[in-house]
């Protein structure tokens, strides 16, 4: 029998659609409640001051912060964040992400004005992947300095990064888990739309999602599984990048 929502189903199905639909809803709902409290406590015309930010590679210099950060704010993820940035420079102590279908793995970690580390941001591609599409990994700031359009420093040097190598579409991989929340709002604003919703039903696939094999929606199933069982929902989110010409 043929399940509209089964991991096996190829085409968009109306019940699909209106999933995918009302996660953006949600998220336009996030961001218009955020404009309003702004506005209440007369933020809204007040732009913050931007903080000057530096990147840098991630090497064996860095390494060890970078993977004590993640650690503590991607604590959901059970150390696999640290592990990820260890294998980058460090291949042999983790060989089973090392030589994993994630490939192409680039990482920089983010320092302020006097050289404290902020943040770290990456990108990555993956072997059943079409090769023009790249993929957000482990971007994050330090708990208590978001705001004032860090994060969107972050993302633009990322999406600077991915046109550079020639990429045309960026995902990034989103969930509702109530230590996310947060993020809806930030990549809603930054012209991530929820394109698929996997849930215990199965792959909800969206416009938008049309560009992702179907091995490449079995893969994130089966990466989140943990996740989704618990009756969290993962969101997939794209963005289409435009090749700038140059001048």
């Amino acid at each position: 029998t043929h399940m509209p929502n089964s991991i096996s189903s190829h085409e968009r199905t109306d019940n699909d659609q209106k999933i995918v639909d009302h996660f953006n809803q949600s998220d336009t709902g996030w961001v218009q409640a955020s404009e309003m409290a702004k506005a209440q406590k007369g933020l809204s015309d007040a732009k913050p001051e931007m903080m000057k930010v530096s990147f840098e590679k991630l090497s064996k210099d860095n390494v060890d912060k970078a993977k004590k950060m993640v650690g503590e704010i991607f604590a959901l993820e059970r150390g696999l964040a640290g592990r990820d940035l260890e294998s980058q420079i460090y291949p042999d102590r983790h060989p089973d992400i090392a030589h994993g279908a994630e490939i192409n793995k680039n990482y920089w970690i983010v320092k302020n004005e006097v050289g404290e580390m902020i943040g770290v941001t990456g990108l990555s591609d993956f072997e059943d992947d079409k090769t023009e599409h790249c993929w957000i990994g482990w971007f994050c700031l330090k708990h208590g300095i978001r705001g004032g359009g860090l994060g969107a420093q972050l993302l633009d040097k990322i999406i600077q990064e991915a046109i550079t190598q020639g990429k045309t579409e960026i995902y990034a991989i989103t969930s509702d888990h109530p230590g996310m929340v947060g993020n809806a709002k930030f990549y809603h604003q930054n012209g991530f739309p929820v394109v698929a919703v996997l849930d215990r039903r199965g792959a909800h696939r969206g416009m938008g999602s049309e560009k992702l094999s179907q091995p490449m929606i079995r893969k994130m199933q089966e990466d989140y599984a943990s996740f989704i069982e618990t009756g969290v929902n993962i969101f997939i989110r794209h963005r289409e990048l435009k090749q700038q010409k140059a001048i």
